[in-house]
């Protein structure tokens, strides 16, 4: 069954410690439908600007994510430039223009959202995902991410968005800022349950993430790296992954969104290992499901655990 992805497809500024990449490819949509297409045939729907490398566009369809349905911008594309901490934990957005992105147009995407298993909505303009979740049927699982400047600048829209998601992810920073109470956090995220999502996954970067909701609670911790070099991304190829995830599974349920988020989360820990995309574009399925094997090897369960004993 196939997988949309929905977003933003940019050209990136990235300062790491001691190092600077500058016109790199990113966007939130680039990396979700690179982690999406290693499991579900692909649909990217974005906006190339004039700068856009024609040569990235050859290396995605090379990955079977299908550009059919990508709109083209005489403007210069979307521009993120983003500086890390020495650590990596901290990121402050630098600068940040929609250019080309700011004519993007959903003509004709909610029929082909309609025959898809999955919709993911990357941390666009709530305008733009509610216009587009409003049309899809109930089939259809919906996956929606936000960003800081969505939450503060329209967060009566994003309410209303989430009042039709069914996967929402957050960092815990943002989901305190979209109830605007320092509460314990689990009253934090009962909060946004209360505005719709079925599921609520927060992300907690080199700590894991944390599945809540109707589907149960699930806590799942970082793959051990010994480095982490570019953390850009991570968020962004996690949701790509559940999104193709759950559309090969084919089903809704605790047991996929537990195997969707699992994989999701190694997903992640491949796209921290090289510069923007670059670990994306050489991985493989079979490379995830073996580190997969790996780190659940690592994990205490029923049978190592003696209970019994106690």
């Amino acid at each position: 069954m196939k997988t949309l992805i929905c977003g933003g497809i940019a050209i990136d500024d990235i300062r790491l410690p001691g190092e600077f990449y500058s016109k790199v490819v990113g966007g939130s949509a680039i990396y979700a439908s690179l982690a999406a297409s290693l499991f579900s045939p692909t649909i990217l729907s974005g906006v190339v600007g004039k700068d856009f490398p024609k040569d990235y566009l050859e290396k995605l369809k090379k990955k079977n994510v299908d550009l059919s349905n990508i709109q083209y911008s005489k403007l210069p594309s979307f521009r993120w430039k983003g500086r890390y901490s020495n650590d990596l934990s901290q990121l402050v957005t630098t600068d940040q223009r929609m250019n080309a992105f700011s004519e993007f147009r959903l003509d004709g995407l909610e029929n082909i959202a309609k025959n898809c298993k999955v919709v993911f909505l990357s941390n666009i303009d709530p305008n733009i995902q509610y216009n587009l979740i409003n049309n899809l049927p109930s089939k259809v699982i919906k996956i929606l991410d936000s960003m800081d400047l969505w939450i503060v600048e329209e967060r009566e829209k994003l309410k209303k968005v989430l009042a039709m998601t069914d996967v929402f992810f957050v960092s815990a920073s943002e989901a305190r800022l979209l109830v605007e109470q320092e509460s314990p956090f689990l009253e934090v995220v009962e909060k946004i349950m209360l505005l719709g999502p079925k599921v609520v996954v927060v992300k907690k970067g080199e700590h894991g993430l944390t599945m809540y909701g109707k589907m149960g609670t699930i806590a799942v911790p970082s793959y051990p790296l010994s480095m982490a070099i570019d953390p850009s991304g991570a968020g962004d190829s996690l949701g790509g992954a559940v999104a193709g995830v759950l559309s090969s599974i084919g089903r809704f349920d605790a047991s996929s969104m537990a195997t969707a988020i699992v994989i999701g989360n190694i997903v992640a820990s491949f796209a921290v290992e090289g510069i923007s995309t670059s670990s994306l574009l050489d991985l493989t399925k079979d490379e995830v499901i073996n580190r997969t094997k790996t780190f659940l090897s690592q994990l205490p369960n029923s049978v190592s655990l003696q209970l019994e004993h106690l």
